[in-house]
C-alpha cells in the first residue's frame, strides 16, 4: 500500500477542517451575505447553495477557514503545512468559474 503525498495529505486535511468547521444550521438562503463566522456555522450543502446563489464567495469561505486554522492550529497542531496562498488562488479560480456560471459539484 502506497502512502499519501504531502499534497494529498494537506488536501485531505483542509477537507476535514472544512467538514469539522461547519455544522448543520437552520439559517435560510434569504439572509444577506454571511459574516465570516456565520459561514463557518453552515453545513457544506448550505455553503454550496450560497456559493451557487453568489451570497458567499469561495475566497470568503477559504479565508474564514484559514483564519480558523490560524487560531486553533497552534493549540491542536493539526497541520504540518498550511498552503494559504495556494488555497486562496484556487478559491479565486473557483470564483471566476462561478462568475462564468460554470459550477463544480458540491
Amino acid at each position: 500500500m502506497r502512502g499519501l503525498s504531502r499534497r494529498q495529505f494537506v488536501t485531505i486535511g483542509l477537507g476535514v477542517a472544512a467538514l469539522r468547521a461547519t455544522s448543520v444550521s437552520t439559517r435560510t438562503l434569504s439572509q444577506q451575505r454571511a459574516a465570516p463566522d456565520d459561514v463557518l456555522s453552515l453545513s457544506l450543502s448550505e455553503v454550496s447553495k450560497r456559493i451557487r446563489s453568489k451570497q458567499v464567495t469561495s475566497v470568503e469561505l477559504t479565508q474564514a477557514l484559514l483564519d480558523r486554522i490560524k487560531v486553533y492550529n497552534p493549540k491542536l497542531n493539526a497541520y504540518i503545512t498550511v498552503m494559504r496562498d495556494q488555497a486562496l488562488a484556487q478559491a479565486a479560480q473557483m470564483d471566476a468559474e462561478v462568475k462564468a456560471n460554470r459550477f463544480r459539484s458540491a
